[in-house]
């Protein structure tokens, strides 16, 4: 919501039932309906991101599925592989030393 001066004033709410009945906080949210259909009526909020997984095509989306999850595989995988690389050494160094 604005202030006289323009300033963005932050509506903080203590609950549910409190908002509904907060002319403040009405106001707050009649004026950002507002704004946000004045924005898709000059075509600001309509545009998709431009990304292979919102193709038309099945094979492009397929394989964009294919690649994020091949990313996240390696993303969870590899700081995992990497523990056990360094427990399998400290046990390795640890278990050569006896002999």
């Amino acid at each position: 919501m604005r202030t006289a001066a323009g300033a963005v004033r932050t509506v903080v709410s203590r609950g549910m039932g409190h908002m509904r009945n907060d002319p403040a906080y009405i106001e707050y949210l009649e004026g950002r309906i507002a704004r946000l259909e004045a924005n898709m009526a000059a075509g600001g909020a309509t545009q998709l991101p431009r990304t292979q997984l919102l193709s038309p095509k099945f094979m492009t989306r397929a394989f964009a599925v294919w690649g994020h999850m091949i990313v996240a595989n390696l993303a969870i995988a590899v700081p995992i592989y990497v523990v056990v690389f360094v427990i399998a050494m400290v046990i390795g160094v640890a278990g050569s030393a006896r002999y």
